[in-house]
């Protein structure tokens, strides 16, 4: 809502509107409407070629979050090297003082890594995919690691037996992963919509 000034949003809602459709939209946090462990606002735009439909939907009510952090983590099972800082990374020494608390993440700032400690996921991004040390971290039973892209897919409450291709690489999986909706939050909605639509 607050993109360029709030111009893209009414872009999008004008271009809906000139198309003959009637728009509602709300902004919706992963953890309140999705039930999942990340503070992810965003906002969810519900179009309707029918006055009466649009009229009928409501956005979902809020729900109590279902998962905490540890249920999307993976910290007994130990990962790739790659995942792992090591003495090799600047930040490793910084990181094994600060990352301690195994029920939380930390994340790497502009400043380095920051001491304030994160019980649900802060909103993942796309530029994890640009700049590794954008990757929340965390300590497991081998040491101080980055996320994996399969904890992100937990993160947005991706069912467990999906995956990427295996043609895809780390990078572009980790952009993908911060650059998508919360999985529970659409559904939810999606269900509403077709309530609406019956």
């Amino acid at each position: 809502m607050r993109h360029d000034d709030g111009k893209t949003f009414l872009a999008i809602y004008g271009t809906l509107a000139r198309l003959g459709y009637y728009v509602t939209y709300k902004v919706l946090d992963a953890q309140e409407y999705g039930g999942a462990p990340q503070k992810r606002e965003r906002i969810f735009i519900a179009a309707f070629e029918s006055y009466e439909a649009c009229g009928r939907f409501r956005f979902p009510e809020p729900m109590p979050r279902t998962l905490c952090l540890n249920d999307c983590l993976k910290r007994t099972a130990k990962q790739e090297k790659p995942y792992y800082y090591t003495s090799e990374n600047y930040l490793y020494g910084q990181l094994e003082r600060i990352v301690t608390d195994r029920e939380a993440l930390y994340l790497i700032t502009d400043g380095g890594v920051s001491a304030k400690k994160y019980y649900i996921a802060s909103a993942l991004k796309a530029n994890m995919g640009t700049f590794p040390d954008r990757i929340p971290v965390l300590r497991d039973d081998y040491g101080v690691r980055k996320l994996t892209e399969d904890e992100c897919l937990a993160l947005q409450g991706f069912p467990k037996d999906f995956s990427f291709p295996n043609d895809i690489t780390r990078e572009a999986k980790y952009k993908q992963a911060g650059n998508t909706v919360c999985v529970p939050v659409v559904e939810r909605i999606a269900e509403k919509i077709a309530e609406a639509l019956t």
